[in-house]
């Protein structure tokens, strides 16, 4: 019991330190109107000077009338492996799987030994200068600065989480950070486009040509299972049944992407609409969209209305409106597939995701002169600046106002 009391060393009013466990205790008594009240701490795994900090901002608060048992925070690593299964339950799958990617590829090699009080404004500034510096320096493609925000964005989560739980008392973040400069995509289909995106699904000459462009012999190897040389590895034939039958899964998926212009839908809306969304009395599809929980209200229009017949006589039928030939849910591989491809058989060699579907309904309907408010409206937007950048010129817009100034300027 002496030795272990002889470990024990102060450092100054108030404040014990045991080097060996590194453990501190403080003590302090405050004056009130009620006599003295003392003020008792223990701290654990702390250095000295942490634990002199402590004893200064906890003598601080009890001046003050405010005095509260100080923590030492833990570092971001501790609290990511404590705490992330509960920040897990509280936000969407993907969300959490994107947010622990992102946490353990590039927050924890910086800020895993950091103490979340330590995680300023400042040094997450600095953390991304680094982060494009070494990409520079390994010559990789630089991240986007929608990238770059996202990820600063992940850590100020985390640490806001801490304060929502408790485990540090205020954040650290007492100013905004630098914000790296977004640039918008601008890859909405043209009218022209849409119509040879979608004409694509109705040219089977042009398909066979791109089978047999493709066409490739296998080699021919000997195999023990059959009496002569086969041939292995080898692409189907344009002119086989096998083509025919690739092509018929091709077309198949036309009315996906009807629906996906006339609708606006994202893709995880569109691969998980039901029957029951449609609304045939009333014309409308009503959908809760997954990715921001808000309703939404779409008009059926007569495309999207005849893509959905098509659906409906098919001979596999599911709960689902977008089903394979088996009755199973459409794979999000075979969607991208059949876009890639549609969009090389349409000559659309530029930059076009499918998410630019959704732009390009969203920039149709305000170069028809609608109002951001309705087209925020039926997008699901929760802010109507996110609506506004699809208010941009295209040959209709650009048409108007030149047919404008011609009326009032024009001899």
């Amino acid at each position: 019991m002496i030795a272990a009391r002889s470990q024990w060393r102060k450092l100054g009013r108030g404040l014990l330190y045991n080097k060996a466990t590194r453990t501190a205790k403080i003590s302090i008594y405050v004056k009130g109107r009620k006599g003295e009240t003392r003020f008792r701490r223990t701290l654990h795994d702390v250095s000295e000077e942490e634990a002199e900090k402590v004893l200064v901002a906890l003598r601080a608060k009890a001046n003050r009338g405010t005095a509260r048992p100080a923590a030492i925070a833990p570092t971001v690593r501790t609290f990511y492996e404590a705490y992330f299964d509960l920040i897990a339950e509280r936000v969407a799958a993907s969300t959490a799987d994107g947010y622990r990617q992102v946490i353990e590829r590039y927050i924890l090699p910086r800020f895993g030994e950091t103490r979340l009080a330590d995680v300023t404004s400042g040094a997450v500034n600095v953390w991304v200068l680094d982060v494009k510096k070494q990409r520079r320096e390994q010559r990789l493609r630089p991240l986007a600065g929608a990238t770059l925000n996202g990820y600063a964005n992940i850590l100020r989560s985390l640490v806001n989480y801490a304060v929502r739980f408790d485990v540090i008392e205020e954040s650290p973040f007492k100013k905004a950070f630098d914000r790296e400069k977004v640039n918008q995509p601008k890859n909405e289909l043209t009218e022209t486009e849409c119509a040879a995106f979608l004409g694509a699904f109705e040219d089977r000459e042009k398909y066979l040509v791109h089978l047999r462009s493709r066409y490739r012999t296998g080699a021919v190897v000997a195999c023990s299972r059959y009496p002569t040389a086969r041939s292995f590895g080898g692409s189907r034939r344009w002119d086989s049944a096998a083509a025919d039958e690739l092509w018929e899964r091709f077309r198949a998926l036309r009315p996906f992407f009807v629906v996906a212009l006339t609708t606006g839908f994202r893709l995880g809306d569109l691969c998980r609409l039901a029957w029951k969304h449609v609304r045939w009395s009333d014309g409308w599809i009503q959908l809760v969209m997954a990715k921001t929980d808000r309703e939404v209200v779409i008009p059926i229009g007569v495309a999207c209305a005849a893509s959905l017949r098509d659906c409906l006589a098919r001979p596999v039928v599911g709960e689902l409106v977008f089903v394979d030939e088996a009755g199973a849910p459409l794979s999000v591989t075979r969607i991208r597939r059949t876009f890639a491809l549609a969009k090389k058989l349409a000559g659309i060699t530029r930059l076009v995701r499918f998410h630019d579907l959704r732009h390009t309904y969203g920039s149709s309907l305000a170069s028809d002169g609608l109002s951001l408010a309705i087209i925020s409206k039926v997008m699901g937007h929760a802010d109507q600046a996110t609506t506004a950048r699809y208010a941009r010129p295209d040959n209709r817009v650009l048409e108007a106002v030149r047919q404008s100034t011609d009326r009032r300027y024009t001899p």
